[in-house]
């Protein structure tokens, strides 16, 4: 009986050998293939690291080509990465930024109207700054990328392009302002003469006033002339503006004489702050305007009423006016319908205006006259 039993022991310790030899088989045919697949795995994830470390040199290689600075922050805005042009423009050692806070980073850009300017101790650089938000699948913004571009060679290319613009237009300008010349030194050189010989008194004072709106004129194109080639500051003060235009009509007055022209003015007293220089300048190109447009006997008004916040100043004439296919032209540099005429008149006129935080309304009907109005600030 104990044979029998010690048998059946053997033969089930026999069987549970063979079917741990099985599975022990099974599971080295497991752990063989797990073994692989960690290998392929590993080799996978080598490669990827290997061509994440790739694709970062080779996104770093063409960050550090483009000459604007760039940094990359993460959704703490903490730096990142930065480019070659970052640490060139800013000044600065990647080892000290990087892992830092964007805002404890010394970046000093000034607004100054519609330029903006990085200030690198007491140099100022004109720059576009901008930042760029890097957004994930879900649209969740999880960093961001700021790009500072230094325009200091654009500017300078913008200013010497404006310089030979000037010198083109002024060479253009040049026979036009000959010929501008010459006929009031003509006037004059002529009621000189005249003046010289006349014993009549009356006559005497006409030959001068005929000298001075010469001289006036003259003075008037070399003045629109000086303002275009090199733009004046304005000197704003306190003036009484009824005598600007009091100065200006005496001035003007030769002019008046000469075409018999009738003028009527309706003037209210104001005080104005302004460049009284440049506003007499625009006053003289308007009325110089005026005088060519109307016939002979013609009439010219002027008025001075304030509308809410402006002085409104308004010059009137009934001569053969605009047409609504040049009324948009009449402000542009050198456009001009008379032979003789610069075209610089209202261009600078309107820039003078500009100038002083104000504009100008023009209302016209051809064959019935036109009217200017300036509207300056109270």
């Amino acid at each position: 009986m104990n044979q029998d039993l010690l048998k059946e022991a053997f033969s089930s310790f026999l069987d549970a050998s063979k079917s741990l030899e099985n599975y022990f088989l099974v599971l080295q045919d497991r752990i063989n293939y797990l073994t692989k697949e960690l290998e392929k795995k590993n080799k996978e994830l080598k490669g990827f690291l290997e061509e994440k470390e790739s694709t970062n040199n080779f996104l770093k290689t063409i960050l550090d080509s483009i000459d604007e600075a760039i940094m990359v922050l993460d959704g703490e805005k903490r730096v990142m990465m930065l480019n070659e042009g970052a640490k060139k423009l800013l000044n600065i050692i990647e080892s000290d930024v990087v892992g830092k806070n964007f805002a404890k980073i010394s970046i000093n850009i000034r607004k100054e109207g519609e330029n903006q300017y990085l200030l690198i101790g007491e140099k100022q650089v004109p720059v576009i700054y901008s930042e760029y938000p890097v957004k994930k699948e879900n649209k969740e913004i999880n960093g961001l990328i700021v790009v500072i571009k230094d325009i200091s060679k654009i500017k300078e290319m913008e200013n010497h392009y404006e310089r030979n613009k000037r010198l083109i237009a002024m060479g253009e300008m040049a026979a036009k302002i000959v010929h501008e010349i010459r006929s009031p030194l003509c006037s004059i050189s002529l009621f000189a003469s005249m003046l010289k010989e006349e014993s009549n008194f009356d006559k005497k004072n006409e030959l001068v006033e005929g000298i001075i709106g010469g001289i006036g004129s003259l003075n008037n194109i070399l003045s629109n002339m000086l303002y275009f080639a090199k733009e004046r500051k304005v000197n704003k003060r306190d003036v009484y503006f009824p005598s600007l235009i009091d100065e200006m009509i005496e001035l003007f007055k030769p002019f008046l004489v000469k075409k018999k022209i009738k003028f009527k003015k309706k003037i209210n007293k104001f005080n104005l702050v302004c460049d009284p220089d440049l506003i007499k300048q625009a006053i003289f190109n308007i009325l110089q305007n005026a005088y060519h447009a109307v016939a002979y006997e013609g009439i010219i008004e002027i008025s001075l009423v304030q509308d809410g916040e402006y002085i409104v100043l308004s010059i009137k004439d009934n001569g053969h006016g605009i047409s609504k296919d040049n009324i948009n032209k009449i402000f542009d540099p050198f456009y001009t319908t008379r032979d003789s005429g610069t075209g610089l008149g209202l261009a600078i006129t309107l820039k003078i205006v500009e100038a002083h935080k104000g504009f100008i309304e023009v209302i016209s009907e051809v064959d019935k006259g036109s009217e200017f109005k300036i509207f300056l600030p109270a």
